[in-house]
């Protein structure tokens, strides 16, 4: 009798017993830790380049040889399935341990705590109702980054407070051609106001500072104008007053350079352009 060992990766070792007598050979394997064995019988001489094909005892060896692979990882997937539950259990205890162990309400609290810091209640909020903001400036609110969407703004001055330039603002995403609006970053401010006065647009009225540019601006946005009270507007060029304008005198006048001179155009009266 005859023992022999062999092993092919991947599948464990092999055992072989040959036993012989006078006409035959008797083979039997078993793979360690299978449930196949071989069992085969075979003449003798045996010359195998005599057949064309494998006989019966190849053949076997090569079905075993796959049945076994086959069991072996079979094997493999039951244990990496069991390594699968082990885990998954191991999550389903945790997230039960966790929300066992959890203070939601601490949480919301930490939650609304570090949005009430970082601004983005606010900014929640303000998407959803119409809150006012007020600004001294204009240029106070030009320069916030706390506008947003739906928010209602007013301004005490233009360049400082009760100079005349307050005014209410709606901050919108919506771009409106008859209105007029100031856009800033992807909004834009729409003015509200029905009393429309120069200072709103940047001018000074103090008969000092050249309110040319500023006064046009006003005049090019609005058709019905006020200018304040006892005002001194100060125009050093040509300006265009459009076709049914209406400005509303007060007390204020309007200054011009006249052949080096400073000369008044408009003093408490009204001034009507109805041309067509």
């Amino acid at each position: 009798m005859k023992e022999e060992k062999t092993s092919i990766e991947g599948i464990p070792e092999q055992t072989t017993t040959i036993k012989s007598n006078k006409n035959y050979i008797y083979i039997r394997e078993k793979w360690r830790n299978s449930p196949f064995y071989i069992f085969c019988q075979a003449n003798i001489p045996f010359i195998s380049q005599d057949f064309d094909g494998l006989n019966y005892y190849n053949l076997l060896c090569q079905l075993v040889d796959f049945l076994n692979k086959v069991i072996h990882d079979s094997q493999l997937v039951i244990d990496k399935t069991d390594e699968l539950v082990e885990l998954y259990n191991k999550l389903q205890s945790y997230v039960e341990n966790y929300f066992t162990n959890l203070d939601v309400q601490e949480e919301i609290n930490n939650k609304l705590d570090e949005m009430v810091e970082n601004g983005q209640l606010e900014n929640i909020l303000l998407n959803y109702t119409l809150t006012i903001k007020v600004f001294n400036t204009h240029q106070d609110m030009i320069n916030s980054d706390t506008l947003v969407n739906n928010m209602k703004v007013k301004t005490l001055g233009y360049y400082s407070i009760n100079d005349g330039g307050g005014a209410d603002y709606y901050v919108t995403n919506i771009k409106d051609d008859t209105q007029y609006q100031e856009e800033k970053d992807d909004l834009y401010i729409t003015l509200l106001n029905n009393d429309i006065y120069p200072e709103m647009f940047g001018c000074y009225g103090d008969g000092i500072h050249d309110d040319t540019n500023n006064f046009q601006i006003c005049l090019n946005q609005q058709k019905n104008i006020q200018l304040n009270k006892n005002k001194k507007y100060y125009i050093t060029n040509d300006i265009n007053l459009p076709k049914k304008t209406f400005i509303e005198g007060n007390r204020a006048t309007i200054y011009v350079d006249y052949k080096g001179n400073r000369e008044h155009i408009v003093k408490n009266t009204n001034w009507l352009d109805d041309n067509e």
